[in-house]
């Protein structure tokens, strides 16, 4: 009897559905509702000193955790202070030691899959430090999909003590 080879079933469509898009300056970040966890005005973070660290602020939760926050200029390297405008904070992550926060102008929600066209990243962007997973045409312009793997993988790689702020 020979084996029959495991079927790879797609999570159920409600798992999965929807996207949150994120508006920084004029760059537009798309990425899975389920990653997710919450979004807070950016008044409710206590801010960092100045030099103290790359975060722009914290988020202080009832429950003793506490969220660190980020600002991305519109080439997506970490700015502090944040730009004008950044109000709201997108939170993603799933145990309170790994939640992080991107600084954002807006925020637009989408119930279905289907109301983002994603498209694999072009062989140009290949390579490029980046976030990006896709593409997907957005009110006339480009979003870069990305989803929390991505972006807190990017964050870290920005994070890292080695890592010139220009590079």
């Amino acid at each position: 009897m020979s084996a029959m080879p495991a079927r790879h079933y797609a999570p159920a469509p409600a798992a999965i559905a929807g996207w949150t898009v994120l508006a920084i300056g004029a760059v537009r970040l798309a990425l899975p509702q389920r990653d997710v966890r919450q979004i807070e005005l950016a008044t409710d973070l206590k801010s960092s000193a100045a030099g103290e660290s790359r975060e722009i602020g914290w988020f202080l939760r009832k429950n003793g955790a506490s969220w660190p926050a980020y600002s991305f200029d519109e080439s997506l390297r970490l700015e502090r202070p944040a730009s004008a405008g950044r109000k709201l904070c997108v939170f993603m992550g799933e145990r309170d030691d790994a939640v992080r926060g991107v600084l954002c102008n807006r925020v637009w929600s989408f119930e279905a899959d289907a109301d983002l066209r994603i498209e694999a990243v072009p062989g140009c962007m290949t390579g490029m430090r980046s976030p990006a997973t896709g593409l997907a045409q957005f009110e006339g312009t480009a979003a870069l999909v990305t989803d929390r793997a991505a972006l807190v993988a990017y964050l870290d790689l920005l994070l890292e003590p080695a890592h010139d702020e220009h590079g």
